[in-house]
C-alpha cells in the first residue's frame, strides 16, 4: 500500500498484491502459479487524466503476458493508437510448467492472462497467451538468460503481437 500526495499536486492510493506459488511435481518438474493485482485509487481532485504517466500501471511484454508487445495491453490515446496511456486496475495470472534438463538448463511452457483498465477497481476481458521457452545460466554469478515464443490467443491487432522474447533474469 502506498499513499502519494502528502504536500504534492496528486493524491492517490496505490494498492498491490503479488503472489507466486511453486509446486514440485516429481524430481524434475515444477509448476509455477502467479497472481498479481494492482489498483490505483485517485483521491480528492485527482482523476485518471491527471495522474502522472510514470505512476500509472502498464501491461504486456517479456515479463507480463508474454507474446504481446511491451505496454500494448490496456488504454491507448485516442488520436495515437500506438501510444499506451497506462491504467488504474491490473490483474495478471500466469501458470508455468518447468522441466529441468540438466543442472543450469530448463524448458518451460506457460499460459498468461491479464487485464488493464483506466477505470478503478475494474475486472474485465483478459488478454491471453500461451507459449514455451528455454532458461539457462551461462555463468553462475549472473542471472539466467530466458528465450521463448509467446502466442496471443485474442490479440486486437497484429501490431500488438511480439512472439519472440529474450530477457536476462528468472522473472516469474
Amino acid at each position: 500500500i502506498e499513499y502519494a500526495g502528502l504536500g504534492g499536486d496528486h493524491h492517490f492510493l496505490n494498492l498491490g498484491y503479488m503472489n507466486s506459488y511453486y509446486f514440485p511435481v516429481g524430481s524434475r518438474f515444477v509448476m509455477k502459479y502467479r497472481a498479481d493485482f494492482r489498483f490505483i485509487q485517485p483521491l480528492g481532485h485527482t482523476r485518471y487524466e491527471t495522474i502522472p504517466l510514470d505512476e500509472r500501471i502498464f501491461l504486456g511484454g517479456d515479463f507480463m503476458v508474454r507474446g504481446f508487445r511491451p505496454y500494448r495491453l490496456g488504454p491507448h490515446y485516442t488520436h495515437h493508437r500506438d501510444v499506451p496511456r497506462g491504467g488504474l486496475s491490473l490483474q495478471y495470472y500466469s501458470v508455468e510448467m518447468v522441466r529441468r534438463i540438466i543442472e543450469d538448463w530448463e524448458v518451460f511452457g506457460f499460459l498468461d492472462a491479464g487485464h488493464l483498465s483506466a477505470r478503478t477497481w475494474d475486472f474485465g476481458r483478459m488478454s491471453v497467451s500461451i507459449g514455451y521457452g528455454l532458461r539457462f545460466k551461462v555463468i553462475n554469478s549472473i542471472p539466467p538468460v530466458t528465450i521463448g515464443m509467446g502466442y496471443p490467443l485474442n490479440a486486437h491487432s497484429r501490431g500488438d503481437v511480439k512472439k519472440f522474447f529474450f530477457s536476462f533474469g528468472g522473472n516469474f
